[in-house]
């Protein structure tokens, strides 16, 4: 499967809250929306990444169902879209978020960009005091060393 890249730059996107290919909650495979987390994660490392990379690529911070159906088909996802859907928009407001997907990795990825915000102001000067601007690129090891280093993770779960 193809792995997609972690821009260093989009510091909100790394799931230090989780080891790669976790989840935060208990996976149930038996369902369509267990099994569409399930195609997901064999494409990238974490929900977190599968949200910004595949889910919301456009950093909308929503998802209507026509974006859900085109990221399915990018997944080559064979279940019943309609019943996924109906797991993660139970309410039928018409669109999804994160927290809908995983509410823990939403959670902690709120929390890192408030620590974040509330030490540099915005995530575009933290990128330029950490040296993370032009779209560089670091391996998830070296970013967490980073983010750890700088104290801006509550926990060592990071390499």
């Amino acid at each position: 499967p193809q792995r997609l890249p972690t821009k260093a730059s989009d510091l909100e996107l790394v799931s230090l809250a989780g080891s790669p290919r976790t989840m935060s909650s208990p996976m149930h495979h038996a369902t369509p929306l267990g099994q569409f987390k399930k195609d997901l994660l064999a494409r990238v490392s974490s929900m977190g990444i599968a949200w910004r990379f595949i889910l919301d690529p456009m950093c909308q911070g929503v998802m209507s169902y026509a974006d859900f159906c085109k990221a399915a088909r990018r997944i080559c996802f064979d279940g019943d879209k309609r019943r996924v859907w109906l797991e993660l928009d139970p309410t039928r407001s018409g669109k999804v978020m994160l927290a809908d997907l995983d509410a823990k990795i939403a959670s902690e990825l709120h929390s890192f960009h408030t620590r974040i915000t509330a030490r540099y102001g915005t995530v575009e000067l933290a990128e330029a005091q950490m040296g993370l601007q032009h779209g560089k690129r670091l391996k998830r090891h070296d970013f967490c060393k980073l983010v750890w280093s700088r104290r801006l993770v509550a926990t060592s779960n990071a390499a």
